[in-house]
């Protein structure tokens, strides 16, 4: 029998989150840039406010919330705002980490940079009868809406970028490019852009010239007519190579954007004599651009979108560009295009960041969720400080990332960064990078040293028994063997299932409707009410991004109070096949089956499996139980915890690659 496929909208049961809890006091210290103790500075939550005292200390009593959303407020400092989850303070007992804040001076400037944005696509149109974020009778509000929740963090810069990865038109023109994928955004973008605090963009990317000439002349006179200043574009190449010239705290900076290869054919997207497009990162423009800067007395700042898609590590070119235009006189170089983020590094004492990820956008395999936003500080074009902001991508929209998420962001980008020899350290909820912390010298998570490891035998979330700054463990105990691996899953605990009031569009359900549970140790978990037939859920959407033919475990947490038989599938996209297509007609393979009593406690269930070979451009995960149908009583199936972990090392008894570590979240230990 076919089942409708509905949309779910989960809701909190048996009691709210905040009954739960009873009022809790919050602590921690406030700190300069120079690590020193910051008093009088005030701590404002929810309308509360307190100071700190003498020594930087303060506490806070709050009522129990979910999320802890707190500004730290100094006059002649910057402004600070960090966001925490309920669970993750809690086994912290409650102790925020020390949150530093920037003293302001003449000739220093906070500029705030995100990502690849675009607000058009799936945003109206999504998949799986999802409810549309942006309808057409109320645009403006809900483009407003998707930025609601990052406002905070980008209106505290002096000056904020992001990359406007899409041409801004109010409907599609008949003349566009002969691409695979091709999309514009309403004027109102531009609008909710404003109105978050975005003050520039770079047009320098592949798909600004996405609708050609026409294309191009409509946004260039939709810019023109909004707040937002731009460069990186233009109706030919003199035009697209100029920059944006801006005043800050005394100093004058030019703004530049480049994309980083012509593209497969003509009308080619980087702009020429002939034609406009974007401005083309070659090693002579760049010479071109900074010299004429340099030339001027202005102070360069280079955006350049390349690389290669949901890489971890900037492709050479990328690299060699970025490093040739530090050489040259930038002050700083900011690249995009891979949608995921990559590491930064202090490259003669000025700032490169190989990928930002994405800001806004509608990418729905889960990579492309964990992202970041990026704080640099300048004294007069000389680098001094940048914060490295955790940022989820929930339901479309940025949100602050807490919890797993945050772990899983800032292990990557310490260990990806640790390779170009810069180290990031802690400031709260962020990651700081320091010229004195990382000047001339190799971090020892670079280096690797040799640690003791004493975990006992099974599967180990880092994020339960570590901090993202400690380094990796990796010397098994005596007589064991260790590896390593990533779950692929966000909110694989559903504890940020419901995060900011936005849906999460990772589970698909057939005949269930799943309902969230708090339990009395304040985790989440799903309740699935067994009626008849089959009860599938999985992955809604396919993992793009993953090795093939590489060792897999697939495991979920169960309770019931029926016998169940649980099996599970791995459903693939094959190379060539549509993704809409793919989704009604996947390839099928059973990974395992497991047979299940009624317990009280949690059960673990485990499929290992190798992920898909050759010929597949993507695969998702499936689980179908059957139930005992002569149980009259109410139904329950509980789950939590479903992990998909790719295993990126064999088990060892010796030290691991450092690069085989980048995206660890979980590590394995068995008895030999």
């Amino acid at each position: 029998m076919k089942t409708k496929i509905k949309t779910i909208v989960l809701l909190l049961t048996l009691c709210s989150f905040s009954s739960l809890l009873k009022a809790i006091e919050l602590s921690g210290q406030t700190r300069n840039a120079q690590f020193s103790p910051l008093p009088n500075a005030s701590i404002f939550f929810n309308g509360n406010k307190v100071n700190s005292d003498q020594a930087g200390r303060f506490k806070l009593s709050v009522d129990s919330n979910k999320y802890y959303r707190i500004t730290v407020s100094k006059p002649g400092y910057y402004d600070m705002t960090h966001t925490f989850e309920y669970l993750e303070l809690a086994n912290n007992n409650f102790q925020i980490p020390p949150i530093e804040l920037v003293q302001k001076k003449p000739g220093r400037v906070m500029l705030a940079f995100g990502g690849d944005t675009m607000i058009g696509r799936r945003y109206y149109d999504p998949y799986f009868n999802e409810p549309s974020l942006i309808t057409p009778e109320n645009r403006l509000n809900n483009s407003v809406s998707i930025l609601r929740n990052i406002k905070q963090y980008l209106t505290i810069a002096d000056y904020t970028s992001i990359n406007l990865e899409s041409p801004i038109l109010k409907s599609a023109l008949n003349s566009k490019a002969d691409k695979s994928v091709t999309f514009y955004s309403h004027p109102d973008t531009l609008k909710s852009l404003a109105w978050a605090g975005v003050d520039y963009v770079s047009l320098g990317n592949n798909h600004t010239y996405d609708f050609l000439q026409g294309g191009l002349e409509k946004t260039l006179t939709y810019l023109k007519n909004s707040p937002l200043a731009f460069s990186g574009a233009g109706l030919n190449e003199a035009d697209a190579l100029k920059p944006h010239t801006t005043q800050l705290n005394g100093e004058s900076y030019d703004l530049y954007g480049f994309v980083g290869w012509k593209g497969k054919k003509a009308p080619w997207q980087s702009a020429s004599e002939l034609q406009g497009g974007a401005a083309l990162g070659t090693m002579h423009n760049l010479t071109s651009v900074i010299s004429s800067s340099i030339k001027n007395k202005t102070l360069p700042i280079i955006q350049y979108h390349g690389g290669l898609e949901y890489s971890a590590t900037p492709s050479l070119v990328t690299e060699q560009r970025l490093k040739h235009a530090i050489d040259q006189g930038a002050v700083m170089a900011i690249a995009h295009h891979p949608h995921v983020s990559q590491g930064f590094e202090l490259y003669k004492n000025k700032l490169i960041a190989y990928s930002l990820g994405n800001f806004i956008f509608d990418q729905n395999f889960p990579a492309t969720h964990n992202s970041t936003l990026l704080y640099v500080w300048l004294d007069e074009g000389q680098f001094f400080r940048a914060e490295i902001v955790p940022i989820f991508i929930q339901n479309y929209q940025p949100t602050a990332a807490v919890g797993q998420q945050r772990h899983a962001i800032l292990k990557r980008i310490k260990q990806l960064s640790a390779m170009k020899r810069t180290n990031t350290e802690r400031s709260g909820g962020h990651a700081v990078i320091n010229k004195r912390t990382t000047q001339n010298t190799m971090t020892k998570s670079a280096t690797r040293e040799q640690q003791p490891f004493t975990q006992t035998s099974g599967v180990k979330n880092l994020y339960l028994i570590s901090n993202w700054t400690e380094s990796m463990p990796q010397f098994p105990a005596p007589n064991t063997s260790i590896r390593y691996g990533k779950n692929f899953i966000n909110s694989s605990d559903y504890e940020s299932y419901f995060t900011w009031d936005a849906i999460d569009r990772t589970w698909l359900f057939t005949n269930t409707e799943p309902t969230l549970i708090k339990d009395s140790d304040l985790n989440q978990y799903l309740n699935l009410e067994y009626q008849s037939g089959q009860i599938t859920f999985g992955t809604k959407h396919f993992n793009r991004v993953y090795k093939p033919d590489a060792p897999t475990l697939l495991q979920l947490k169960l309770r019931a109070n029926i016998n169940l038989k649980v099996s599970a599938y791995w459903e693939g996209r094959q190379s060539k096949q549509r993704l809409q297509d793919a989704f009604i007609n996947p390839t099928s393979e059973l990974i395992g089956t497991h047979i299940v009593s009624p317990n009280t406690q949690w059960q673990q269930l485990r499929f290992d499996f190798d992920s898909p070979r050759v010929g597949y451009k993507s695969y998702r995960i499936k689980f179908v139980i059957e139930a005992d149908k002569s149980f009259s009583q109410p139904k329950n199936i509980a789950i939590d915890d479903v992990e998909l972990i790719e295993w990126h090392t064999a088990f060892s008894d010796v030290m691991t690659k450092t690069d085989a570590l980048i995206e660890t979240t979980h590590i394995e230990v068995k008895n030999r």
